[in-house]
C-alpha cells in the first residue's frame, strides 16, 4: 500500500505532502485544489509508463493547457523547468522515490522527462526471495486512474479507451455483458446485486439471454411494478442508480486498479445514502486490498467515516494566504460530540468558503 506522496510544482501546489491510509477522503473548498492533487498523481503514474501525451493525458482526467498553466504561477516561488517530485513509502517504511524532471517539449507538442526511470533508496534493496519489496507499489502506483463517471457515457454502450472501465464511466456495459456470462465472475455479479439493495425499490437486474454481441442490455426489476411490467432497461432508470452500479463495480471488480480515486463521489445520490455508501465503500476496500482516494462536497459522506481506525483518512485542502494548496489531516478525538458533517458545517475543521 501506498503511504506517501509528495507533490512539487504543480499548478496551485508547490510543496505538498499526502500521507495516506487504505480509505482516504479529501474535502475543501471549490478551487482549493483537490482536484489538482489527483492530476498531480495521474500525470506521474503517465510519467513512469513514459506516456505523457496530450490524447492519453486528456484520457484520464486530468485538464491538460498551456505549459505555463501546468506548473505554479506565484510570484513568491522560484520558478524551473521541472515540475514534479514524488516520494512512495512502502509497507515496512522504507523509501521507493519515484524522481520526475518534467518539461514541455515545443517541437513535438508533449511533456517530457529528463530523469528517465526510477530511483531506488536504499539502492536495489532485494527481499530474502530475491524480489524488490518496492515492485507492487510500484505497480500499484503506476495503474493510479481518478474517475468521474458522467450520466450519458453510463447508459450508453460507448467503448472505453480503458479496460474495463473508463474514466467517466465507458464501458460498463460491455464489461456488466462479459462477466455476466463468466462463472469466474460470479460472486462479483453477486455483490453488486446485493450492493444495489441499498436502494428500497431494488428487486435485482440480469443480463437478458439472446442479445447480439453488439447489443447491450440491462434488465433491472424494480419491487413496487407488477409482474409485467417488473423490469426495465438502463434507459429508464435514475441517474442515481447508473453512479450506484458504477461505484460498485469499481470497488468490486478484480480488473480495476487497486489504487485509483473518485472525484465527487457524491453525485446523484441523497445523503442518506452517502452514509451508507461510504461504510460499503470502507468495508468493500479492505475486503479487496484496494486503495482509494475520494474527494466530496457532501457533509454526509463523512459520517460513514470511523476516524478511530487508521486505515480511514479525513484531510481538509485548502489555500494559503499566498494562494499555494495545502492538506491537513483531521485527527480522531475520542472527546468529539458532534457528527465529522456537523463539525464540517460549523466550520470547525475549515472547507468552508470566508464568506460562508
Amino acid at each position: 500500500m501506498i503511504k506517501e506522496i509528495q507533490i512539487i510544482n504543480y499548478k496551485s501546489i508547490v510543496d505538498l505532502t499526502l500521507e495516506l491510509g487504505r480509505f482516504n477522503v479529501i474535502i475543501g473548498t471549490n478551487g482549493c485544489g483537490k482536484s489538482n492533487i489527483l492530476e498531480a498523481i495521474t500525470v506521474a503514474s503517465a510519467s513512469h509508463q513514459r506516456k505523457l501525451d496530450t490524447e492519453f493525458l486528456l484520457n484520464r482526467n486530468v485538464r491538460v493547457t498551456e505549459p505555463f498553466f501546468m506548473t505554479n504561477a506565484f510570484d513568491d516561488v522560484e520558478q524551473n523547468d521541472g515540475h514534479m517530485y514524488y516520494v512512495v513509502i512502502g509497507n515496512d517504511g522504507q523509501y521507493y522515490n519515484i524522481g520526475f524532471n518534467l518539461i514541455y517539449y515545443e517541437k513535438t507538442k508533449t511533456w517530457i522527462n529528463l530523469l528517465e526511470g526510477s530511483v531506488l533508496r536504499p539502492n536495489n534493496v532485494m527481499n530474502q526471495q530475491g524480489m524488490n519489496p518496492f515492485a507492487a507499489v510500484v505497480e500499484e502506483f503506476a495503474s493510479f486512474l481518478s474517475y468521474r463517471p458522467v450520466e450519458n457515457l453510463l447508459r450508453e454502450m460507448k467503448d472505453s479507451p480503458i479496460y474495463p472501465l473508463g474514466i467517466r464511466g465507458e464501458g460498463l456495459m460491455q464489461y456488466l455483458k462479459t462477466i455476466s456470462t463468466n462463472e469466474d465472475y460470479r460472486e462479483l455479479f453477486l455483490k453488486i446485486n446485493e450492493g444495489l439493495r441499498m436502494l428500497d425499490w431494488f428487486d435485482g437486474f440480469n443480463i437478458p439471454d439472446g442479445l447480439l454481441s453488439n447489443e447491450y442490455k440491462l434488465s433491472i426489476g424494480d419491487k413496487f411494478l407488477k409482474d409485467s411490467l417488473h423490469y426495465f432497461d438502463q434507459r429508464s432508470t435514475n441517474e442515481g442508480f447508473l453512479y450506484l452500479l458504477f461505484f460498485l463495480t469499481l470497488f468490486n471488480s478484480k480488473d480495476t486498479p487497486q489504487f485509483f480515486a473518485v472525484d465527487n463521489i457524491e453525485t446523484s445520490f441523497n445523503p442518506g445514502l452517502c452514509q451508507n455508501l461510504t461504510k460499503y465503500f470502507v468495508k468493500t476496500t479492505k475486503e479487496n486490498d484496494k486503495q482509494v482516494i475520494l474527494t466530496t462536497h457532501n457533509p454526509f459522506v463523512l459520517d460513514g467515516m470511523d476516524l478511530s481506525d487508521d486505515e480511514i483518512r479525513l484531510f481538509v485542502c485548502r489555500r494559503d494566504i499566498d494562494g499555494h494548496t495545502k492538506i491537513e489531516r483531521v485527527k480522531y478525538r475520542e472527546d468529539r460530540k458532534m457528527s465529522l458533517s456537523e463539525l464540517w458545517m460549523s466550520g470547525l475543521i475549515g472547507a468552508l468558503p470566508d464568506n460562508f
